[in-house]
């Protein structure tokens, strides 16, 4: 039986007549609550997971061809340049496609060609560019985050860069804390007051509680489901896999994958958890607010290894359903650009149609720090929310169109 096949454990139903008290609907809420939180993660883990391999493989493939033929259209478009009928302004447009394309290029599959052709035309050399962009972009996540970037982080990727300030932020919250509890406002280690040292204590006699609350479901399920103890072999096995269960429940403080087992093995009835003393769901509330906690934390890293690939600024909108149509998304734009960009080199070929393409494209205005404000729209943290991403081309068609950028990719 799977986490989505588990029903909520509940109070209540027709063996309960009397109205459910305040301890009893808060445990069905978060019953409810943490069944939901589980399936959702199930979803991330079993569905979203296997099929992003999946698609990155096909991506992946997709987008070193795409590039093999972007290296291929710069090289046709530096030989134009020594076209002797390229007028002036012919010959700008293909210089700053040059300078463009190959930057793009660089940053993720850099060679000694793209280098030279990309310093051969651009106003500033690749390296001094990568180096400004990477001191302003390290300056600016300091100063929005409080934190210090060690100078060995790569500012230029974004998953490296992202798991360094997550870490950084974990490190200062977790010395601030503790230094709050150690310290007063004069640096000198602070002594507790009798209340909070009863507070402490009595928090400690909670987490017994809760632990023995624990212990107690877990005795009784294993008491009856050891399989040594069962002398059928067909009875023995299905034991085997129950107390397997049980196992990992525990493990995970699962309370409610207990009390579920504890139902299916008719250990208990519903009757039985319709008179579970207020005392005990207490701690059972607790137990199940800390395992809300828990899968909302593991949710969220989930989302973390999607967030920056996809085009979600908002971890809290996204759901399994969307990254996989994004997934499916980008997979089809890519296979595009890739016919999109054989044509084009096909076409060009014909130096009469370069001129024509050349005649309608549209001069962008220069940016020193476009890397930088790529990085801006596309990292772990966007700064700002953009719907389609500028790429040179004419009004209707793109040569070697440029697919919608992947997060963890610089296209």
């Amino acid at each position: 039986m799977t986490l989505r096949n588990i029903p909520a454990v509940q109070i209540g139903g027709p063996q309960q007549s009397a109205p459910l008290s305040k301890s009893q609907k808060q445990f069905n809420t978060l019953s409810r609550k943490v069944e939901k939180l589980k399936a959702e993660l199930t979803a991330w883990q079993q569905d979203v997971v296997p099929y992003h391999q999946k698609v990155s493989h096909e991506y992946t493939t997709l987008r070193k061809t795409y590039n093999d033929y972007r290296a291929k259209l710069v090289q046709l478009f530096d030989s134009a340049c020594n076209h002797n009928s390229v007028n002036k302004q012919e010959r700008k447009k293909l210089k700053q496609l040059i300078a463009d394309i190959t930057s793009e290029l660089m940053e993720e599959a850099p060679t000694d060609a793209l280098k030279a052709l990309h310093d051969k035309y651009s106003d500033v050399r690749f390296d001094t560019k990568t180096e400004l962009t990477g001191d302003l972009m390290k300056s600016v996540f300091e100063d929005m985050f409080g934190i210090e970037i060690d100078d060995d982080v790569n500012v230029d990727s974004p998953g490296e860069l992202g798991a360094h300030i997550e870490e950084k932020l974990r490190e200062y919250s977790e010395h601030s804390q503790k230094q709050g509890e150690l310290h007063g406002h004069n640096g000198k280690r602070r002594k507790q007051t009798a209340r909070q040292a009863a507070k402490e204590q009595q928090r400690q006699a909670e987490q017994q509680d809760i632990r023995k609350s624990l212990q107690d479901v877990y005795r009784k399920l294993a008491s009856a489901l050891h399989p040594d103890r069962e002398p059928d072999a067909g009875e023995r096995e299905r034991k085997t896999r129950l107390m397997q269960r049980a196992n990992i429940a525990y493990n995970k403080r699962d309370l409610l994958q207990l009390l579920a087992l504890q139902l299916e093995t008719e250990q208990i009835d519903l009757a039985h958890i319709n008179t579970i003393s207020d005392n005990r769901l207490q701690h059972y509330i607790k137990i199940l607010k800390e395992q809300c906690r828990e899968l909302q934390e593991a949710i969220t890293e989930t989302l973390f290894a999607f967030g920056p690939e996809f085009a979600f600024s908002d971890y809290g909108k996204m759901s399994p359903k969307k990254v996989m149509t994004g997934m499916q998304r980008d997979l089809s734009e890519m296979r595009g650009s890739v016919k999109a960009i054989q044509h084009d080199l096909s076409s060009f070929q014909d130096f009469k149609h370069l001129k024509a393409w050349l005649r309608h494209y549209q001069l962008h205005q220069e940016h020193e720090f476009e890397d930088f404000m790529d990085f801006a729209l596309d990292g772990p943290f966007p700064l700002f929310d953009d719907d389609e991403f500028f790429t040179p081309s004419e009004p209707k068609r793109k040569a070697g169109k440029k697919p919608r950028k992947r997060r963890n990719q610089r296209a």
